[in-house]
């Protein structure tokens, strides 16, 4: 399996041209530190998700690119839960949507319990009366 992290990485990769991303590009939309997106790109080169490519413009510069492995993996990844919930409740007809919406309020104010009672130093609980 991968990582949280490193399944951003992947699908960061997947979004852009080429299938490629800088360093930098990776560290900024993980906002992650430099040495913690080495480690995470260097997990998946040895997994072979990703390969390391230099830089036609900047031999200082690596380029990560997705591989097609990576590609596959990603193409037979589950739908995140959120991104299948967002889908379902987008083909809700607006009554739908509504009924949804009361029942959702009559759970919610069914299972708002108030807090439990502050016991407080005064009181014996041990010789309190039972109901």
């Amino acid at each position: 399996g991968i990582s949280i992290p490193q399944l951003l990485t992947i699908t960061y990769l997947q979004d852009k041209h080429n299938y490629q991303a800088s360093h930098t590009e990776l560290k900024d939309y993980l906002q992650l530190n430099p040495s913690t997106v080495t480690g995470i790109i260097s997990r998946l080169e040895k997994k072979g998700l990703v390969a390391r490519l230099p830089s036609l413009q900047d031999r200082r510069v690596g380029i990560i690119s997705l591989t097609a492995q990576g590609l596959h993996l990603l193409q037979n990844t589950p739908e995140p839960l959120h991104e299948q919930l967002t889908t379902r409740l987008a083909q809700l007809t607006p009554a739908d949507l509504q009924q949804l919406t009361r029942s959702l309020h009559i759970l919610s104010d069914f299972f708002a319990v108030e807090a439990s009672p502050i016991v407080t130093g005064g009181t014996n609980i041990d010789t309190e009366e039972r109901n």
